[in-house]
């Protein structure tokens, strides 16, 4: 039930209308400043969104109405403001509460963003889960006067009007990561004279603090270091091969793209081509198991997929847990992330996929479906969705998803063309972007393109460059794990 109603209430409703829409304007201006979208942001350090449940599907929300309450929650196709459709919560409260929750993807948010379209309501309860199981709940006033959407941004978990908490650590401080989030309507939510309402949300979306610093240990094999020049040696003498190969490959194009950025990274590989995780969980642990700030794995490309795939996904699921505790023993408070590969024309055809573009989605929708499965609290920190910025690249028309009938004018060539599976210096980049976007929580379309920059390096042009740094930007914004 609602905790702990405030004596607001004790005043007309009319007087706390009118201050309540004030502070909404003031507190709305200056939150959407600090959390504009990043293509509108100055500071190219300001965190990018990372998108919790645009209201495609109701899946894995809940309702719980309370004391003579009653509501319905279905998916409106009628307005939206990602994708196609919101989320609609009618309801009834002449007494009691009524609660739509659902659990989300485990992010360490520094702040909360969503949009509502209301009717009849202008006061929703907010309530926001740490990992201790600790309820931050806040009060939000809505416009009633609105005819559009409100976004709304709660960028402090431990205060606003009407405040509380309880369960969990009970301690009034936010313990990340944030792991469930509830819209709560009571009775002097609805507008005077009135017991129903209803409520369109959309667009659920977390910013994650950015991250300016730190060691990073990437752990993999080709697909990491690259199979071939300019990748595989690319800013070598930045980062430490622990194999002492001389490998700089997609972490030394991350490393040139950090340092580009005013960051500060120590960066170091790990990586033996063709190796599993299970490899290196057994051959590897020392350096592994060192206090990382964060640890990227990569499992070989294959050994996700569905075993009538020819994969082994349990394999998979058991190194990453192995992996995960031995990360953690290092440091407990370690960033994990699962570097999702990338379905490629060859490998589509010796894992009998369909093939064509339609096996590249099929095997790709395969790997996501893995590497989520593996994700969260049971199992990595986040998934890095390089495999699906290749599709999008190929979606988007930017990379040339049948390479082996010529390149089409304008487009790229993601894969290596000596075997159509390992990255080329585009899929190199591309997978940089990607985790500089997801490690770093700031915006690859800030990063130069021009002399001196990875790209010019790398002998990709500007505008493929700013290209693919949209690509990761997107599908880094998009991805929900």
């Amino acid at each position: 039930m609602m905790k702990q109603r405030t004596s607001r209430r004790r005043r007309s409703r009319s007087t706390v209308r009118i201050a309540a829409v004030a502070a909404l304007v003031l507190a709305t201006s200056v939150l959407s400043a600090a959390f504009a979208p990043a293509s509108a942001q100055a500071d190219p350090h300001a965190p990018t969104p990372i998108l919790l449940n645009d209201f495609e599907a109701s899946t894995g929300w809940e309702l719980y109405p309370t004391g003579g309450a009653s509501a319905s929650f279905a998916i409106d196709g009628s307005a939206a403001v990602s994708g196609s459709s919101a989320g609609r919560l009618d309801l009834t409260v002449p007494s009691g509460t009524v609660e739509l929750s659902s659990n989300v993807t485990h992010t360490n948010a520094a702040a909360v963003q969503f949009s509502v379209l209301s009717e009849n309501i202008d006061t929703v309860a907010v309530r926001l889960v740490d990992s201790t199981g600790q309820l931050h709940q806040q009060q939000v006033a809505l416009d009633p006067e609105a005819t559009g959407w409100q976004t709304i941004t709660i960028a402090d978990f431990t205060s606003g009007p009407g405040y509380v908490h309880w369960d969990g650590a009970n301690d009034g401080v936010w313990h990340g990561p944030l792991t469930r989030i509830g819209f709560v309507v009571d009775k002097w939510g609805t507008l005077t004279g009135s017991t129903t309402g209803s409520l369109k949300i959309d667009a659920l979306t977390a910013y994650r603090p950015a991250v300016t610093s730190g060691s990073i240990l990437f752990v993999g094999n080709s697909f990491t270091h690259g199979n071939e020049e300019p990748v595989f040696s690319y800013n070598n003498a930045a980062v430490s091969d622990r194999n002492g190969g001389g490998a700089g490959g997609i972490p030394g194009i991350f490393k040139k793209m950090t340092d580009q950025a005013g960051l500060s990274f120590d960066v170091d590989i790990e990586a033996a081509s063709g190796q599993t995780l299970g490899w290196h969980y057994s051959t590897r642990p020392t350096v592994i198991g060192e206090p990382w700030t964060a640890v990227v794995l990569q499992e070989q490309s294959t050994l996700p997929l569905p075993t009538a795939h020819g994969g082994n996904p349990t394999s998979f699921a058991t190194s990453v847990g192995n992996l995960r505790s031995l990360v953690q023993s290092g440091n407990a408070d370690a960033e994990i992330y699962l570097y999702e590969t990338w379905a490629s024309p060859t490998s589509v055809t010796e894992q009998s996929y369909p093939a064509g573009v339609a096996g590249l989605q099929a095997m790709q929708a395969d790997l996501r479906t893995a590497y989520l499965a593996n994700s969260g609290a049971g199992g990595a920190a986040s998934v890095s969705p390089v495999g699906d910025a290749f599709l999008r690249a190929v979606d988007d028309g930017v990379a040339d998803g049948l390479p082996s009938d010529g390149i089409t004018a304008g487009m790229v060539n993601l894969w290596s063309t000596a075997d159509l599976r390992h990255p080329s210096r585009w899929g190199g980049y591309l997978s940089a972007a990607v985790m500089f976007a997801r490690i770093t929580q700031l915006d690859p379309r800030t990063l130069p393109t021009g002399t001196g920059s990875a790209a010019a390096d790398l002998e990709i042009s500007a505008p493929i460059a700013a290209e693919l740094n949209r690509i990761a930007y997107e599908t880094t914004t998009d991805f929900t794990g």
